[in-house]
């Protein structure tokens, strides 16, 4: 059962408000996503990170006499089903979407009907308060944006000193994390 996906029906008009979103996000991104987040950013590509990840996890198992390094592999499955509405406002305000823009995209999300066929029979239409379709165009991107909110707690925890990066080679950059999605 955890392997079915809704189906989700849009209208036409719905489609064209959503790719010219999409092609406004896509210019966007770039600017306000960091380095280590390579998927749905134009220019970067996911295999950068697989190899990244490749040399930290063999750093890390091949180091003598030290302790403290840690490697966290977080799944998000159902993760779209799982964004709360008002922290994506929270986050496209954060990032400097525009506020017109903002509400456009909250709009999209929002105003999405749901019924179900259950035993043959359509149940009445009814609204989620948190989720973002799977299929959609704009979702990858509000996805990475949110992800772009945990990217920023995880440097502030460096920053602290409450963790502290780790280098592959002298004179190479820290990497303290990777995103892939």
């Amino acid at each position: 059962m955890s392997q079915l996906r809704p189906i989700s029906l849009c209208n036409t008009t719905y489609k064209v408000i959503s790719k010219i979103i999409v092609q406004r996000l896509r210019h966007l991104v770039p600017n306000i996503i960091s380095p280590n987040q390579v998927a749905f950013v134009p220019g970067r590509q996911i295999q950068d990170n697989i190899v990244v990840a490749q040399e930290v996890l063999h750093k890390i198992k091949t180091m003598k006499g030290r302790s403290g390094y840690f490697a966290w592999k977080i799944d998000l499955a159902k993760a779209y089903d799982r964004l709360q509405w008002n922290f994506i406002w929270k986050v496209l305000g954060e990032v400097g979407i525009d506020g017109k823009m903002v509400d456009l995209i909250m709009n999209c999300i929002s105003s999405v009907q749901y019924r179900i066929v259950l035993n043959g029979e359509v149940t009445t239409s009814f609204t989620l308060g948190s989720g973002i379709r799977q299929g959609d165009p704009i979702f990858p991107y509000l996805f990475v944006m949110c992800m772009e909110k945990l990217s920023h707690l995880i440097n502030h925890k460096l920053n602290s000193t409450d963790w502290k990066a780790i280098k592959v080679s002298r004179g190479g950059p820290a990497i303290s994390h990777l995103f892939f999605r």
